[in-house]
């Protein structure tokens, strides 16, 4: 009867850290899911897509000008195979990787705000303008390679 009883107790207890365990893995699913929306929103507030757009634009222009032998209608059926929405998505671990929750609701506020509002107005000239002064800093230094290697 002790033996019975000793039993009953143990899998009282044990039953109990199994619920806990199950209750406690919902709610860090909960979380992770309220962390995960959050990202998605500040990827839509940051305009992510749009920013993303824009650099694939650019990028094909310059390789048109670089592969002027591949067709209009190749380009247009790689282009029109392109899911920008799938690649917004991939960049959410990332950030939930290397931000906490708390971090994004932050930056979630700071975009909110007159300032953060300005800085992603100005972000695509920016990004333009970086993009361009790097194309610029890597054909010189392409330029140097090449008279280093002789050429």
């Amino acid at each position: 009867m002790k033996y019975l009883r000793s039993a009953s107790v143990v899998f009282v207890m044990v039953m109990s850290l199994v619920i806990a365990a199950a209750v406690s893995i919902q709610a860090e699913s909960d979380a992770d899911t309220a962390k995960r929306d959050d990202i998605r929103e500040l990827l839509r507030i940051m305009k992510t897509r749009e920013v993303i757009e824009q650099s694939l634009t650019q990028t094909v222009v310059n390789m048109k000008q670089a592969m002027p032998t591949v067709t209009v209608e190749t380009w247009e059926k790689v282009l029109n195979e392109i899911d920008l929405d799938e690649l917004v998505e991939m960049y959410v671990p990332i950030y939930d990787k290397y931000l906490t929750h708390e971090d994004i609701q932050g930056l979630i506020r700071f975009y909110q705000t007159d300032l953060g509002k300005r800085f992603m107005d100005v972000q695509p000239e920016i990004n333009m303008e970086m993009m361009k002064v790097g194309q610029v800093w890597g054909q010189e230094l392409g330029q140097k390679v090449m008279n280093e290697m002789g050429y």
